[in-house]
């Protein structure tokens, strides 16, 4: 038989290499936290360094109508708050450029902008429900006009003035034709209140056509009215209209491309900027004060006009709109 008792030798042996094993396994444990440890800042460095700094802003390009031969119009004015919006931008957004579109009617150029034929197109379009069902436009959540479009004088054929001053209703002003511009929001708005509208392209034929008693009434923005009437009063056959206004709301905003998210970004903190720190006022009454105090809206009857066309905006654009109060209250649609 054999004895497996171990000696003493045998043990003391063994409790040497244990301990041996444990010190190495304990100093290559801490060797490695320590080299981890010192590894770790070192990483971190080279993964900041490998990460590519943020992008500077960039310049914002945008094209825009052309201006107003005749100066004073729409056009001038659409084209000065673009630049004012984009200056109280640019300590967001940076830089940026602004180039005149090719000439185009309101139906081609909305066309432009829905197939982005023009990189960088900014127009502004009175809303229309069908323009909010296409799927390639977007629009800047702010009424630029602050809503004045929304209040209508109108152009009448001398020949036809005395009637429609004996007009009395609503409904007896809807046996008068009225002239539109082709692709105006007004057309659906005035033929969906049975009025009898006639819309041409070239909107500018319509003061002679009016003039002419081709058709019986051409309405006009309160803003506008002022400016056109000065260019045009000496058009024989044609007159102003002095008994009504026409109201329904008619927020006008910018439209472009979907695809330039930049652009409406930075056009929606501008106007709203431009808004708070009374700009946007300034400059919305150098364009529109003489003609609101030509139009002299209190001293006429104003008929309100059902819109469906509004149904779709989805904020609260009334809350930028200038309130005229009249002598009388608005009739009830």
């Amino acid at each position: 038989m054999y004895d497996h008792t171990p000696d003493a030798a045998q043990v003391l042996q063994h409790r040497l290499s244990h301990r041996k094993y444990r010190l190495t396994t304990t100093l290559r444990l801490s060797l490695v936290s320590k080299l981890f440890s010192l590894a770790l800042p070192n990483l971190a460095l080279l993964l900041l360094c490998l990460t590519p700094p943020l992008a500077a802003a960039e310049q914002t390009n945008v094209t825009h109508i052309a201006p107003s031969i005749e100066g004073g119009r729409g056009e001038d004015y659409e084209i000065e708050l673009l630049k004012l919006a984009l200056d109280k931008t640019q300590d967001d957004y940076g830089t940026f450029t602004m180039k005149v579109a090719p000439d185009a009617n309101s139906v081609r150029g909305l066309r432009l902008i829905s197939q982005n034929k023009i990189p960088d197109y900014v127009r502004s379009y009175g809303y229309k429900s069908s323009i909010n069902k296409t799927q390639t436009l977007d629009y800047v959540r702010f009424p630029i006009s602050l809503g004045i479009l929304s209040y209508r004088v109108c152009f009448v054929s001398e020949a036809m003035k005395s009637k429609v001053a004996q007009a009395e209703s609503l409904e007896a002003l809807k046996v008068f034709t009225h002239g539109q511009g082709l692709g105006w929001s007004d057309v659906l708005v005035m033929r969906n209140n049975g009025f009898k509208v006639f819309s041409v392209s070239y909107f500018k034929g319509l003061y002679k056509m009016t003039a002419l008693n081709r058709v019986n009434l051409f309405c006009r923005g309160a803003n506008e009215i002022y400016s056109e009437y000065q260019q045009y009063q000496s058009m024989q056959g044609l007159a102003l209209e002095e008994t009504f206004a026409l109201y329904y709301p008619h927020p006008r905003f910018f439209f472009t491309h979907k695809s330039n998210i930049h652009i409406i970004a930075r056009l929606t903190t501008g106007l709203h900027r431009a808004f708070n720190d009374g700009s946007l006022e300034e400059l919305w009454r150098k364009y529109n004060q003489a003609s609101l105090d030509f139009a002299k809206l209190d001293q006429r009857k104003i008929y309100r006009l059902e819109t469906p066309e509004v149904e779709g905006i989805d904020f609260d654009y009334e809350l930028y709109f200038y309130h005229f109060s009249p002598k009388s209250s608005l009739p009830k649609p």
